[in-house]
């Protein structure tokens, strides 16, 4: 191969002429070395919900379905496999499988625009417990998970929430925060 470079913009052009040859090794009884993987844990997890959004899983996760105990294990098994628990526990920050899961695939706009409705309709919430249940929902999408003591003891609720606003609406709010745990939590529901 005959490759002319230039030296600097306007020097003199240096011909340089180079000859590489590759040979084919038999080799017998293994295999071919694979490259590493230099992705970490977090993008080979993204990579595989990208590859596999289909799975009905992930879609009852993005959907706010109840998964089973059975579909539970299914994403440990998936995680499991794209690295070690190490991996997992420093990524997933003490979240659980389903909530690292919703963490990373979200929750479907659709989906939440209709439990939206349909909680307005059934609650009458005013236009400050609405922006609270909008809140909730930022929560869940940026945290994964939801429980009612993080109402009072995590941002930006603990700075926010006032019983106060919601009444006689207190247990509705708390099925809403009860609804988005329980869909993911097999044994809690």
């Amino acid at each position: 191969m005959r490759v002319r470079l230039a030296n600097g913009v306007h020097g003199p052009v240096i011909d340089l002429l180079t000859k590489f040859e590759d040979s084919v090794i038999e080799k017998k009884g293994g295999h071919v070395p694979v490259s590493p993987d230099f992705r970490n844990y977090k993008q080979k997890v993204l990579d595989y919900l990208l590859q596999n959004s289909d799975d009905s899983t992930i879609e009852k996760i993005k959907t706010l379905q109840p998964i089973t105990t059975f579909e539970l294990k299914h994403l440990e098994q998936i995680l499991n496999g794209l690295g070690t628990e190490e991996d997992f526990t420093k990524y997933a920050k003490g979240m659980t499988p389903a909530a690292f899961i919703r963490q990373l695939v979200g929750l479907d706009n659709k989906t939440i625009n209709e439990k939206l409705a349909e909680w307005e309709h059934a609650y009458r919430f005013n236009s400050i417990q609405q922006e609270f249940i909008r809140e909730i929902v930022s929560f869940v999408r940026q945290n994964g998970d939801i429980v009612p003591m993080d109402l009072i003891s995590r941002d930006p609720f603990r700075t926010t929430y006032n019983p106060d606003n919601f009444n006689e609406k207190t247990g509705a709010l708390l099925s809403i925060v009860k609804m988005f745990h329980d869909v993911i939590a097999p044994e809690a529901a």
